[in-house]
């Protein structure tokens, strides 16, 4: 059995916030969508993911993100 680490949303969003600086929102969106996979009640969270997946140009993503939020 492995040893599973707790998850830790600060240093997560911590990581992101230094990619966003960067200018890499792929990247930063990969570690948004890991949050929200965590906690997906967490609303500020999907919405970041969302806003990120669109400077990413990926907007297919945020399309989907910002109306699985507004179902919610």
């Amino acid at each position: 059995m492995g040893t599973q680490v707790a998850f830790d949303r600060a240093k997560e969003v911590e990581s992101a916030d230094q990619l966003i600086e960067a200018g890499d929102y792929a990247k930063a969106a990969e570690i948004y969508k890991r949050i929200c996979d965590n906690e997906p009640a967490h609303m500020p969270s999907r919405l970041r993911l969302g806003d990120l997946w669109q400077r990413a140009g990926v907007l297919g993503d945020a399309l989907k993100v910002w109306a699985d939020a507004a179902a919610d």
